[in-house]
């Protein structure tokens, strides 16, 4: 499986709710991933020189984990690994983001950040710059509630209780990382931070064998002609 661009300019299109723009070195791990002919545009993340990890709808037709359900409420396994057609070099503005430990636990409060170029607001205006937000770990069980009891143990919930910040339309796919780590992948983006709704994204921690991906890849391979992955700021 395979799929690159040549072009070292990334596509930005929208923005994160409540966020601020950071600077691209600061954030040298985020990528777009774009359907080529009709699709979503999405964001991603670098976990190696060969790899992008990003959500599952977004690499619908590539490379999704195996157990991923599209059609269901909650679309549990929503992630996919992406292989480029070459090898980034890494320097000030390109590199990989850490994959936690296995078993590794992100605790109830702690502080992540998730970046991206999604909506400013539901169907609202773009920007060309790399936003983030900051929001905290949300306990699963109270998230499960909120959410009508389609939590699963494979995902992780981030938010603030006043709403306002957190991912939108074309963050899917975006990274959400704390201390330094990659804990979540952006997934349910329809929320766009209202109030008492926090973010839904598939945890890592359940997912780890990414980690072997690089020995054999435990991916379905699907069409890999209509993805391309850009790099940089605008």
């Amino acid at each position: 499986m395979s799929l690159g661009s040549s072009s070292q300019v990334l596509r930005a299109h929208e923005r994160i709710i409540g966020g601020h723009p950071v600077n691209i070195q600061d954030y040298k791990y985020q990528v777009a991933v774009e359907v080529t002919l009709v699709g979503p545009f999405c964001g991603g993340c670098i976990i190696s020189p060969k790899y992008v990890l990003t959500a599952g709808y977004c690499g619908d037709a590539i490379a999704v984990h195996p157990d991923y359900t599209s059609n269901s409420d909650s679309s549990n396994n929503d992630i996919a690994v992406l292989t480029l057609i070459f090898t980034l070099t890494v320097g000030p503005t390109i590199g990989p983001i850490a994959l936690p430990n296995i078993n590794e636990e992100v605790s109830t409060g702690t502080s992540a950040v998730v970046s991206g170029w999604g909506a400013l607001t539901e169907g609202g205006p773009s920007s060309d710059q790399l936003q983030a937000v900051t929001v905290y770990i949300v306990d699963r069980n109270k998230c499960n509630v909120t959410y009508g009891g389609i939590i699963t143990d494979r995902m992780i919930c981030a938010g603030v209780p006043e709403g306002g910040k957190g991912p939108c339309q074309g963050d899917s796919g975006g990274p959400l990382v704390a201390a330094g780590k990659l804990v979540g992948i952006v997934s349910w983006e329809n929320v766009c931070g209202r109030p008492g709704y926090p973010s839904v994204l598939p945890i890592l921690l359940q997912l780890l064998y990414v980690h072997s991906l690089q020995a054999k890849p435990a991916y379905e391979v699907r069409n890999t002609e209509r993805f391309s992955v850009a790099l940089n700021n605008k």
